[in-house]
């Protein structure tokens, strides 16, 4: 079946907290001006060095026990969820330009966003 080596996986590691602050910075890199990303990299150490150290301890403590500590919140962000979870959840969703050029114009692309 399915699950039948579940039980011989390895545990999903929590990633060191200063390996998830960089990896957030180097994603929101590429979408903000600099005097933006400045700021943003002055709060990311605010709260790699305050708040993130107790945040990371205590998602360490609630991991301890899990095969996968992302299992519940998948579960409540995903399919809990009652609104359209690709434009209210996924922060990766990018909205391209239609491949037809006069599509893009921006009633038509809203109506045809809506409507799908």
């Amino acid at each position: 079946g399915t699950y039948r080596f579940q039980g011989e996986l390895p545990h999903l590691p929590v990633p060191e907290l200063r390996d998830t602050c960089a990896a957030f910075l180097e994603t929101v890199r590429p979408i903000l001006s600099e005097e933006d990303f400045h700021r943003t990299r002055v709060a990311v150490a605010e709260f790699e060095a305050g708040p993130g150290q107790e945040m990371q301890h205590v998602l360490l403590d609630y991991a301890r026990d899990k095969d996968n500590y992302v299992d519940a919140f998948w579960d409540d962000a995903y399919l809990d969820f009652d609104d359209p979870v690709v434009i209210n959840v996924n922060p990766y969703f990018v909205l391209e330009d239609d491949p037809t050029p006069e599509r893009n114009e921006q009633l038509n692309r809203a109506a045809v966003l809506v409507f799908s």
